[in-house]
C-alpha cells in the first residue's frame, strides 16, 4: 500500500504542489517536487544525489526513478540509509566524499541524469565530521562536466542557493556560471526558489 501511494505521489504531486505555493522558497516537500517535475518534463529516470543525510529526499523520489545513486560521507548516516533502503533494489547508497567518489559511478550511467547536489557539512548531527571545506560542489560540477555523460542533457539542481557567497568552498553564482562556461556553453545557470538550476539552454 505504501509503495502504491508513493507512486501516486510521484505521478501527480509535483504539479499541484508548485501551483499551490508558486512564490515561496522551497521547503522540503516542495524540493522533492522540483526534482520530480524536471525528471518528468525531460523523461529522465536516473537520479544522483550527493548528501544522503537522513535519506528523506531519496525516499520521496524513489517511486519514480529506475536507478538512484546517493552519496554520504558520514559512516553512521550511510549505515542508517543502507538499512532504510535495504529492500529497494533501485537505490545504491555510496560511502565517501562525493567530490572524489562521483567519478567512479558516472561510467555506469549511459543516459541523461538528474543531479541533486546537496553534499555539505551537517552541523548539529552528532556523528558529522567537519571537513576542510563545507561543500564539495566545485569538484562535483567539474566531475560531471568532464565525465562520460557530459554531452547528455543532464539536469543539475543544487539546494540552498543562499550559501553561494564565495566562502567555505561555495563559489558565488557568477563564479559558478564561469565554471560551467569553462566546459560548455550549452547550459544556463540561474536561481529559483533557493535552488540553483544548471540546465540545457
Amino acid at each position: 500500500m505504501i509503495k502504491f501511494l508513493k507512486k501516486i505521489y510521484a505521478k501527480f504531486a509535483p504539479f499541484w504542489i508548485i501551483r499551490l505555493f508558486p512564490n515561496r522558497t522551497a521547503p522540503a516537500l516542495k524540493r522533492f517536487n522540483f526534482i520530480l517535475m524536471e525528471a518528468k518534463k525531460n523523461n529522465i529516470k536516473t537520479f544522483v544525489e550527493t548528501g544522503t543525510y537522513l535519506g528523506n529526499t531519496t525516499d520521496a523520489v524513489s517511486g519514480y526513478f529506475d536507478k538512484i545513486y546517493t552519496f554520504e560521507i558520514t559512516k553512521e548516516l550511510v549505515e542508517m540509509a543502507q538499512k532504510r533502503f535495504a529492500d529497494k533494489k533501485n537505490i545504491e547508497v555510496i560511502h565517501g566524499d562525493s567530490g572524489v567518489e562521483l567519478k567512479n559511478i558516472l561510467p555506469k550511467i549511459d543516459k541523461s541524469t538528474i543531479f541533486w547536489l546537496d553534499g555539505h557539512y551537517s552541523e548539529g548531527f552528532v556523528h558529522a565530521k567537519k571537513y576542510d571545506l563545507d561543500t564539495p560542489i566545485i569538484n562535483e560540477i567539474e566531475t560531471i562536466f568532464t565525465s562520460n555523460i557530459k554531452d547528455f542533457n543532464n539536469i543539475i539542481l543544487i539546494d540552498d542557493a543562499f550559501e553561494f557567497d564565495g566562502t567555505r568552498g561555495y563559489p558565488t553564482i557568477d563564479e559558478l556560471r564561469n565554471i560551467v562556461k569553462k566546459y560548455t556553453d550549452r547550459y544556463d545557470v540561474f536561481v529559483k526558489y533557493d535552488i540553483v538550476y544548471i540546465i540545457p539552454a
